[in-house]
């Protein structure tokens, strides 16, 4: 992350003298509460905000650019951000706020689809539910079978990508084996020591496969939801 926040200070214009640093993988925070932050951090005597959530801290947080700028090579260090937030208290306001949508990250589509599902039944209601796969005499290819390639793609690895779905290395192997049978093309590779470590990677049909999946579900996901506002909104106590 300090290398972004670097590249952001040195494309940041003179004039400029508060920093948001915010997450791309947190897409529930809406402009209402983006507001709300920083009209907090903008009323208090601080150097720097951090939202909390129930004793976790949270992002955005914002911070005075010369406090920042003096002390990057600090954050470029062991821990980064987080550790100068924890050695730094007196400059930090801690702002309690009671809104989730600060610690959640969705990395993953399951992830999404995940918390539509807790959020809907926190509010006692329900959501469009829905899977894709491709299929031949069985099912070749979907939902799941992506997103472990997208983790695979991710940490670089089939072992830690099944450890993050809860799946067994063992179980992980069958899957590929079975999807690389019924697609006749294989799927990873794997990658034995070298400098970088041992692993798996993607072959090239693989990551194809897998980025032409997404854009596809990514669409077809656009195309549902405005389906789903347009014709069920009225049977639906929020929006979720």
């Amino acid at each position: 992350m300090h290398t972004s926040i670097r590249k952001g200070i040195s494309d940041l214009n003179s004039k400029i003298k508060h920093i948001m640093i915010a997450l791309g993988d947190q897409p529930l925070i809406d402009k209402i509460l983006f507001s709300d932050i920083i009209e907090r951090y903008l009323s208090v005597e601080k150097e720097c905000l951090v939202p909390v959530y129930k004793g976790k801290r949270g992002h955005p947080v914002l911070i005075k650019r010369e406090l920042l700028e003096r002390e990057i090579d600090e954050i470029d260090g062991p821990g980064g951000l987080r550790q100068f937030i924890k050695d730094k208290p007196e400059k930090i306001y801690f702002y309690e706020i009671d809104k989730e949508e600060i610690i959640i990250d969705l990395d993953y589509y399951d992830e999404y689809k995940l918390y539509r599902k807790k959020k809907a039944k926190k509010n006692n209601n329900w959501f469009l539910n829905y899977k894709f796969w491709l299929e031949g005499e069985g099912k070749i290819f979907g939902d799941g079978p992506c997103d472990i390639l997208v983790r695979i793609d991710h940490f670089g690895s089939l072992k830690k990508a099944a450890e993050d779905i809860n799946m067994s290395y063992s179980q992980a192997w069958k899957l590929i084996n079975k999807l690389e049978d019924n697609l006749g093309f294989k799927l990873i590779e794997k990658r034995v020591g070298g400098r970088a470590g041992g692993g798996s990677e993607l072959t090239e049909k693989g990551r194809k496969l897998m980025n032409d999946f997404l854009s596809f579900r990514r669409e077809i996901h656009d195309h549902i939801i405005e389906l789903e506002d347009k014709y069920f909104s009225d049977w639906k106590n929020t929006d979720l």
